[in-house]
């Protein structure tokens, strides 16, 4: 079985079947050409989230063209004392990317 299966309800289902709805359920899938720009800042010793997963995101994000960055928190797991610090990094990827498009949105709502 798929190790992921019992989060997502698909444990009793035949291996295939497995991998094939856990694709389906893949942020992966969802990247395209206007994902939105993305900013990960995760630890590379997260046991939570594997850092392999925000590095294969990163990569699908490039194959896209989309606008990403992925810090790396060295040795730091889920979270880390001093998180937020990382505030600053967001508003500023925010004010960088994503600014322009919010206020453009507002002025046609």
């Amino acid at each position: 079985p798929v190790k992921a299966a019992g989060m997502f309800g698909v444990q009793d289902k035949p291996k295939e079947e497995q991998i094939k709805m856990l694709r389906e359920l893949s942020p992966l899938g969802a990247v395209t050409k206007d994902t939105a720009p993305t900013l990960i800042i995760h630890g590379d010793a997260d046991l939570a989230v594997p850092y392999e997963q925000s590095e294969r995101f990163v990569a699908k994000l490039a194959e896209q063209n989309v606008p990403h960055q992925l810090i790396t928190r060295k040795n730091a797991g889920h979270s880390w004392p001093d998180m937020s610090k990382d505030d600053v990094l967001r508003a500023d990827w925010f004010d960088k990317h994503l600014r322009r498009t919010v206020e453009k949105h507002k002025q046609t709502e």
